[in-house]
């Protein structure tokens, strides 16, 4: 896993803000979040890299401070 820089975050935000306007598709709460690491495609339960062979992707968490629902975005897809 690696760490966001400041300017991937406000990236990463930038691109939220623009594809949930109306804020968490499940309740509508305004207060959506970046999570702070990237994920890599497959970890075990002890946050161990798992390789599973084929292509994943890189993933970045969106979270609602409201109702706590998690969104997933490729990095690749973000440019980040």
């Amino acid at each position: 896993m690696s760490s966001l820089s400041s300017s991937k975050y406000e990236k990463a935000l930038a691109h939220v803000r623009s594809r949930l306007p109306g804020g968490c598709p499940l309740c509508k709460g305004q207060r959506l979040t970046i999570g702070a690491v990237i994920l890599p495609p497959y970890v075990d339960e002890d946050g161990r890299v798992v390789d599973l062979g084929g292509r994943g992707a890189a993933m970045l968490q969106v979270i609602c401070s409201t109702c706590f629902r998690v969104e997933l975005f490729d990095c690749a897809g973000l440019g980040i």
